[in-house]
């Protein structure tokens, strides 16, 4: 019985987290949910209802982490990307607050 409660609570969980990450993307596609519509991000154009291609998606995180992957297999964040600019003027601000 136990047994069978854990496995119905790590569905259940799995679903709602599985649920959460959908709405999430759908979100960031501009597309409405069950739980609340949402809008695109600025900047972002797209020809009536269609959601955004996962192919332009892509492309914007790989740009924004300027990523590349070593011979071995391992992706690694470029040292000039976007990413790396964001981290160091976070990592200023909190520095400067705690003085």
């Amino acid at each position: 019985m136990v047994k069978a409660r854990l496995k119905s609570a790590t569905s259940a969980t799995a679903r709602a987290a599985l649920a959460a990450v959908v709405t999430a993307v759908l979100a960031g596609a501009g597309v409405a949910t069950a739980a609340g519509g949402s809008q695109p991000p600025a900047g972002h154009h797209r020809a009536g209802s269609e959601p955004r291609n996962l192919d332009q998606l892509k492309a914007q995180v790989n740009a924004y982490y300027n990523g590349y992957q070593d011979p071995s297999g391992h992706h690694h964040i470029g040292p000039d990307s976007r990413w790396a600019a964001d981290v160091t003027a976070r990592i200023a601000q909190a520095k400067s607050r705690t003085g």
